[in-house]
């Protein structure tokens, strides 16, 4: 068997890692596909431990939007029965 030479073998072995790194690119991506999966959060709490959400999505983007049009924190509480500090916080919460 003849040996490589130190050109090509360089040539190879960039090339190896050229595909590697794609490879792991690929699988970083995936990685963070699945973390953003709502199953996998499902499947944390998978026996329904701990409280209930007691405010819904919609009741959530109706307390920013009366937010955004200028009522006070104060006012959006008295309108939806709830405490400053529950309308202050999902104000805030990205």
């Amino acid at each position: 068997m003849a040996r490589e030479n130190p050109k090509d073998k360089i040539i190879r072995l960039e090339n190896e890692l050229k595909k590697a790194n794609e490879i792991i690119q690929k699988l970083y991506s995936e990685l963070e596909e699945c973390k953003n999966e709502p199953k996998i959060q499902q499947i944390k709490n998978e026996r329904g431990a701990g409280r209930k959400q007691e405010i819904t999505d919609q009741e959530r983007e109706d307390i920013r939007r009366h937010r955004v049009e200028g009522k006070t924190i104060k006012e959006i509480a008295t309108l939806f029965n709830r405490s400053v500090g529950i309308i202050h916080k999902i104000i805030n919460e990205k």
